[in-house]
């Protein structure tokens, strides 16, 4: 009988202990879809009660929804704006980038968002990483995570680092975490860099359907540009293009999803 619960005790006592590095309880291809969800179903923006429906759960008083939302709140996806959640600008480099490098590159940065993933990647940085067995052993004794929440947290840990590519450098092996190389068009980046401030110059100018508009339809910094015959037409279209970039961003911070500027952006870069 005293064996029974001494058992008891040291049960109650695992499932009262609290991990003290956080990580989310659902993994990285989860939360992108909670933040796909709101984009495609919700126009970037939506209250918890819009999102419980959305997603299927029969209410926001549900423990696995709101883990989820937790989750996608962790990695850097969503935020909240008054009494809604929108879109991260980590997330809508994901799911609406401006240049194809943008998705691995968000990936990346959100993977990298979550503290006990960021530990891990810096602990075992340039090494390989030990067994599985190893790993659980160390996220229980060198991370902090509660006996009981290893499994998870080894679980979401690697179907994560699969997701962001932390993985593919080596084909697939599961041997290192190694941040993905981004090819930013010539310019191979091994680290995903900090998002570029906006820097308020020029506005959208109002060319009709996205093309760069007439000289004189131009913001002012790029007609005094052209006119001292420097620099040249592909250099202030790119300019141009940045400046819209710039006020996408800026947009991005304060929660907005501007799809009509998104629109002109890509279609410049297609021309």
């Amino acid at each position: 009988m005293a064996v029974v619960e001494k058992i008891n005790d040291k049960q109650q006592d695992e499932k009262r202990q609290v991990s003290t590095t956080k990580f989310p309880y659902y993994a990285l291809a989860d939360s992108v879809a909670v933040a796909q969800t709101i984009y495609q179903k919700a126009g970037g923006s939506a209250t918890l009660d819009e999102l419980a429906a959305h997603l299927n759960y029969a209410g926001t008083d549900n423990g696995a929804f709101k883990s989820r939302i937790a989750a996608a709140r962790t990695f850097g996806l969503v935020e909240r704006s008054n009494d809604k959640l929108v879109l991260s600008q980590i997330a809508q480099s994901i799911l609406t980038p401006v240049y194809d490098w943008m998705p691995k590159e968000g990936l990346a940065k959100a993977f990298l968002n979550v503290e006990l993933f960021k530990k891990v990647y810096e602990e075992y940085k340039g090494k390989q990483l030990p067994p599985d067995f190893g790993l659980k052993n160390a996220l229980k004794t060198t991370f902090g995570i509660a006996p009981p929440s290893v499994e998870r947290a080894f679980r979401v840990l690697i179907e994560s680092a699969e997701t962001a590519g932390f993985f593919e450098t080596r084909a697939g092996a599961r041997t290192h975490l190694i941040i993905p190389t981004i090819n930013k068009g010539g310019a191979v980046i091994a680290e995903p860099a900090a998002a570029t401030p906006a820097t308020g110059g020029g506005s959208g100018g109002n060319g009709a359907d996205g093309e760069l508009p007439a000289q004189n339809e131009q913001p002012a910094e790029i007609r005094k540009a052209m006119a001292a015959g420097q620099p040249s037409l592909e250099n202030v279209k790119a300019r141009y293009v940045q400046t819209l970039i710039n006020m996408l961003e800026e947009k991005g911070k304060k929660g907005e999803l501007d799809t009509d500027l998104m629109a002109r952006i890509e279609k410049l870069l297609n021309v």
